[in-house]
């Protein structure tokens, strides 16, 4: 293991680095979570808004300052999710949507017999718990996020029908 600037890593990445190997990738039942690309894009900006500008109003024109195409200069905010389950340039495993989360790891423990005793934890920082205040993108963010992560679009739009 070494340092990186991320949180997040490929299945590439996780081959790369040793923690995993190409035939245990093949063998496993890999998943990663796909998450609403614009609400995640708002999610980036509400987290770096605690730090960069805290205590002032939220506003799409700060949003558009801090971002390029949807990327904020964090290098974990320009990672697309379809990327996560990539082996080489093939896509592997499936992918949960990220509202389905809790649900489809139930599932997923319960088919493999696997007792859950306890709620899953939660690790968001819920910044956003009221959401009904929140900037609003244009035509033109969300076009510059489909530049950027339109296959998470594209994949997101399938699973979600």
């Amino acid at each position: 293991y070494r340092p990186y600037a991320f949180y997040h890593f490929t299945l590439n990445q996780l081959i790369d680095e040793g923690v995993i190997t190409k035939e245990q990738a093949l063998e496993y039942d890999i998943f990663a979570v796909l998450r609403n690309p614009i609400d995640r894009a708002k999610s980036f900006y509400y987290f770096y808004r605690k730090w960069k500008a805290h205590g002032t109003d939220a506003s799409i024109e700060q949003y558009r300052q801090w971002t390029n195409n949807g990327i904020f200069e964090d290098p974990n905010s320009g990672i697309v999710q379809t990327d996560l389950l990539k082996l080489g340039n093939k896509p592997i495993g499936r992918f949960w949507l990220y509202e389905d989360l809790e649900r489809e790891l139930s599932n997923f423990m319960f088919n493999r017999r696997l007792r859950i005793d306890h709620p899953l934890p939660r690790h968001k920082t819920d910044t956003r718990q009221v959401r009904t205040d929140e900037i609003v993108f244009e035509e033109r963010d969300i076009e510059e996020l489909k530049q950027t992560f339109g296959p998470d679009f594209d994949l997101y739009n399938e699973l979600k029908s």
